[in-house]
């Protein structure tokens, strides 16, 4: 029954979830344009884990 509550609440749907994993790959891109001055980008990339194709 608990699983059928979760599922009228929206509490495992990954399209309300997707929200939240994008940010946190906007976050990392921010952070690269902020230090893309005192590091090269690959290196960033690399670090934060980003597709360097995808910046």
């Amino acid at each position: 029954m608990e699983r059928a509550e979760a599922a009228a609440d929206g509490a495992g749907d990954f399209k309300k979830g997707g929200s939240l994993l994008r940010q946190g790959i906007e976050l990392r891109y921010q952070f690269i344009e902020r230090q893309k001055k005192a590091y090269p980008i690959a290196l960033l990339g690399q670090v934060m884990e980003v597709n360097r194709s995808g910046y």
